[in-house]
């Protein structure tokens, strides 16, 4: 959703702003999920991606 700029009508331009947000909504929602904090986690350990 953070690619296409959200909810807005098409060929409507969007702020740098507006896109961080979207961004930063969705990386919120994704880091509460175990899978995702697990590969968060193996990414500062070891610096490889984790494979689950």
């Amino acid at each position: 959703n953070v690619v296409t700029g959200g909810d807005v009508d098409a060929n409507t331009p969007v702020s740098e702003e507006y896109l961080m947000t979207l961004e930063r909504r969705a990386f919120c929602e994704l880091v509460q999920h175990p899978k995702t904090q697990a590969r968060i986690l193996a990414m500062l350990e070891s610096g490889k991606p984790l494979r689950n």
